[in-house]
């Protein structure tokens, strides 16, 4: 499967899905929700679809909309093989990813810049500013050039999210504006379930950190405060760039899904206030469990030459 910035990655996603048996054949698949579901316009939502019915993954019925198709063998095989593989940026995504952790690179930056220092084509080049854009650490200067953002680069920065979160997350089911949304809920029931049923184990460790934002981000939501929303995902985007250095704990994963599952079964009671006991209560714990791999971050921060492990 190419890959073509934000559409192509959102095809690797729909492709693993679907490999997974996630999303089952005759399902149909509609440009708003996916829209959503990825935090994206629709244009590269359309643009996947496209590449998925090229790959003979998906068909498209006039005035219907696209449909999962029944796999074949072969097809299938193909896309697990999309599914089970890297779905990663270019090495120079990590690398400019580490420089800016490092302050090794300037806040704004040229494209020329970029492609002498990481010896890029433009192509490349592209994909990688569509992703970083994507994941809130990096924009475009208006008229010429690129800014990077500010993100968590030290332990204690990354604590200081973590306190944070502490105190928005918990009070986003205090809102007079909350409404709970059983629909969501059993969408995140559903994946919170198959990491319990053994898929910690098998799903890409980008595959597991996803869905523990989309469960953080789904549930903040619900608040009605998009300002509330807002900063909790932007805290997330600051605090991804230094979790990619801490390869997948997938007994963590588990432990944590189990939590998140508890808060799910708690809200779905409608019981807010100890709903968001415990959401304040599972990210304490959170932190903690981030607290013990200080020392593997403070190795890193030694280590200026040190690759970087792949993201979660």
């Amino acid at each position: 499967m190419r890959d073509d910035g934000l559409p192509g990655r959102i095809a690797a996603e729909l492709t693993a899905l679907i490999a997974a048996g996630d999303v089952g054949p005759d399902s149909r698949l509609t440009t708003p929700v996916l829209a959503e579901r990825f935090s994206v316009s629709r244009s590269p939502v359309r643009e996947a679809l496209r590449q998925l019915e090229e790959q003979g993954l998906v068909r498209q019925e006039k005035n219907r909309g696209y449909f999962v198709n029944a796999l074949s063998p072969r097809v299938k095989a193909s896309a697990l093989k999309v599914a089970s593989g890297p779905q990663d940026a270019p090495r120079a995504y990590y690398a400019l990813a580490e420089d800016w952790l490092r302050d090794a690179v300037p806040e704004n930056l040229t494209e020329t810049a970029l492609i002498e220092r990481y010896k890029l084509s433009r192509s490349e080049l592209g994909a990688i500013l569509t992703r970083a854009a994507a994941e809130g650490w990096i924009e475009r200067k208006p008229g010429y050039g690129w800014k990077l953002l500010p993100v968590a680069k030290t332990a204690e920065a990354q604590a200081q999210l973590y306190r944070m979160r502490m105190l928005l997350e918990p009070a986003a089911f205090l809102e007079p504006t909350f409404q709970l949304d059983r629909t969501a809920c059993a969408r995140l029931r559903a994946d919170l379930e198959r990491i319990c049923e053994g898929a910690n184990l098998t799903w890409p460790a980008e595959r597991l950190h996803a869905t523990g934002v989309m469960f953080h981000e789904g549930l903040v939501g619900m608040s009605g405060n998009v300002f509330l929303h807002q900063a909790v995902r932007r805290i997330n985007h600051m605090r991804r760039l230094l979790e990619y250095r801490v390869m997948i704990d997938r007994a963590r994963a588990l432990q944590e899904t189990e939590e998140h599952l508890d808060i799910l079964q708690t809200l779905e009671r409608g019981d807010l206030v100890e709903t968001s006991f415990r959401m304040r209560q599972h990210v304490a714990l959170a932190l903690e469990r981030k607290s013990e791999q200080k020392s593997k971050w403070t190795s890193f921060e030694r280590k200026p030459n040190m690759q970087m492990a792949k993201p979660r």
